[in-house]
């Protein structure tokens, strides 16, 4: 039963804390009822990202912000970090790493954006385009297709069904040993910059 609580509360303990500065955040540059309803939220941490001279996408050193985006970055950086690294690197190196603008650190995890905040990026028009076109069947049946593709092969196929069911590291695509330095500024000039949240 202590187990379960443990890691109960691991998981709930950055949420409540992220939930927190995302508040204050929000107080601090008077993002208020209306914004909340009109406005997308990625205007808040504008300041807290960058591309970096060779293109790549970077968290902004903290030592050139103050105040809540300041603390916010911090406990962004090392919830991130420590999530990357696990116990390949101790809180305090994390912690050293981040004062002194260690660039590996500093990396943004690349994700897709959704919607709402490719639409804030973009044009309006262009994202309900996308978005009305995954509604096609056809989209949607290369959607699936490119999902699935080789699952049902005789060769391999339990290696790649077993894909289907494992889980992903989120940093394994644009940080893992694949993902060079030189490749992963290829893949966000590819996709562009309004791509990733």
């Amino acid at each position: 039963m202590q187990g379960y609580q443990n890691v109960r509360y691991e998981m709930q303990d950055p949420v409540a804390k992220l939930r927190n500065l995302t508040e204050r955040l929000k107080a601090e540059k008077n993002f208020g009822w209306l914004q909340k309803r009109t406005a997308n939220q990625t205007s808040l941490y504008e300041n807290m990202i960058e591309v970096s001279p060779d293109g790549d996408l970077v968290f902004t050193d903290i030592n050139k912000l103050d105040g809540i985006e300041k603390e916010y970055l911090h406990f962004v950086l090392t919830l991130i970090n420590k999530n990357r690294y696990g116990y390949k690197m101790s809180d305090a190196a994390i912690e050293k790493g981040i004062q002194n603008h260690d660039s590996a650190l500093y990396k943004m995890p690349l994700a897709k954006a959704e919607l709402e905040s490719r639409a804030y990026s973009t044009d309006l028009l262009g994202s309900l385009k996308e978005r009305l076109e995954t509604f096609s069947g056809k989209k949607a049946l290369e959607d699936m297709r490119n999902r699935v593709e080789g699952i049902f092969d005789e060769v391999d196929s339990y290696e790649n069904a077993e894909k289907l069911f494992q889980m992903n590291n989120m940093f394994a695509q644009t940080d893992g040993d694949k993902m060079t330095p030189k490749k992963r500024i290829e893949f966000i000039e590819r996709k562009g910059t309004s791509f990733f949240e």
